[in-house]
């Protein structure tokens, strides 16, 4: 019976001692693998707090570019648009000024033309003045001669008809007809000087 009783209390102690060996077995591996985790765990969380400053930093610096992209387009734009407006008002100056210039051009060539015309129509217009200035006095000394002779044909036909003498009437038209030739000639001698002038 002292033997059974022993082996049963070797049996015993020694599952007792197992049980002990394994449950601090199982503590030291769970107390390595609680200290694995949380040096993984820090490990994630500074992967991970690195992954996030490093997106940080790349979306700064994405957003940085772009922005600075967006701006040197803008300003890009900017100057074409600046450019575009310049030259669209160059060439709005220079179509004024080209315009400005035909219409003076066409103005000062109309005013030159109206005053040839005016120095033009001043000539013909004292030219005119003067021949017809010589016309009627060649045409006052033509009535003031045909009234003279007027003047005496009646004079020497009532002298006839009173005298009665048929022979003087003869005489009177030949001296009025050799009057007339000879004023006639004096005319054209004045027209030929007025003409020579």
């Amino acid at each position: 019976a002292a033997c059974e009783i022993q082996r049963i209390w070797r049996g015993f102690s020694a599952q007792v001692d197992f049980l002990m060996h394994v449950m601090a077995a199982m503590k030291i591996q769970a107390r390595y693998r609680r200290r694995r985790a949380r040096s993984a765990l820090l490990v994630l969380s500074s992967q991970r707090k690195s992954s996030t400053i490093i997106q940080k930093a790349v979306r700064g610096f994405l957003t940085r570019v772009q922005k600075e992209r967006a701006l040197s387009a803008v300003v890009v734009i900017q100057r074409a648009a600046r450019e575009m407006i310049r030259s669209q008002d160059d060439l709005v100056r220079n179509f004024a000024a080209c315009e400005i210039q035909r219409i003076w051009r066409g103005f000062s060539a109309h005013v030159d033309f109206m005053m040839k015309v005016m120095a033009a129509m001043k000539i013909q217009a004292r030219y005119r003045r003067r021949r017809a200035r010589s016309a009627l006095l060649v045409l006052s000394s033509q009535r003031k001669s045909s009234t003279i002779i007027q003047k005496a044909v009646r004079g020497f036909l009532a002298r006839i008809h009173k005298k009665g003498q048929l022979a003087a009437v003869v005489v009177i038209q030949r001296a009025a007809t050799e009057m007339m030739i000879r004023s006639l000639k004096e005319v054209r001698n004045l027209a030929a000087c007025e003409i020579q002038r």
